[in-house]
């Protein structure tokens, strides 16, 4: 028997807010199909959109968030041109990325720069990725920042099998 799509859905969290019940309706029906409760609520969301059988199903959730974590690919030019860094300079390093209309600030430890300058200058800007990591903060500056160069491996052809 199938249902149709749910015309309302309700979600009910326990006092913890640790399990959700949740309560669907669906056209032509007066009752509420019950489920039992879950741990989450994107299991929830999982469940709702398999019963429909069809389409792309949204759950809309507001909720917090102690960090915005970012990752980005920066252009290796600039540390390329560097070639080395020296041993006498500071201990850290001030990094700015322009990412669009937006300037990004990072505080770096030189010796991760300086490690990723190497990697560049053994294996030359085409061939490595860089990556900066950290915490975006609300003043656009990149807290808990870290940088890695990544070296660029070709993918390896398929076989062919007959």
């Amino acid at each position: 028997m199938k249902l149709g799509s749910p015309t309302k859905v309700e979600i009910k969290p326990n006092a913890e807010k640790t399990e959700f019940r949740f309560l669907l309706t669906f056209p032509g029906r007066r009752a509420h199909k019950k489920a039992p409760p879950l741990q989450s609520a994107s299991i929830y969301g999982l469940l709702l959109q398999n019963a429909r059988g069809q389409g792309k199903m949204m759950l809309k959730l507001t909720t917090t968030a102690r960090k915005l974590k970012v990752t980005m690919m920066i252009d290796a030019a600039p540390f390329a041109a560097l070639r080395a860094i020296p041993d006498n300079a500071p201990a850290r390093t001030d990094v700015t990325v322009a990412v669009g209309d937006r300037i990004v600030t990072a505080d770096l430890a030189t010796k991760s720069v300086r490690k990723a300058v190497k990697t560049l200058t053994e294996h030359g800007p085409d061939n490595v990725v860089l990556i900066l990591q950290g915490v975006l903060a609300s003043d656009n500056r990149v807290e808990e920042a870290g940088i890695t160069a990544q070296v660029k491996v070709p993918a390896e052809p398929q076989s062919v099998t007959a």
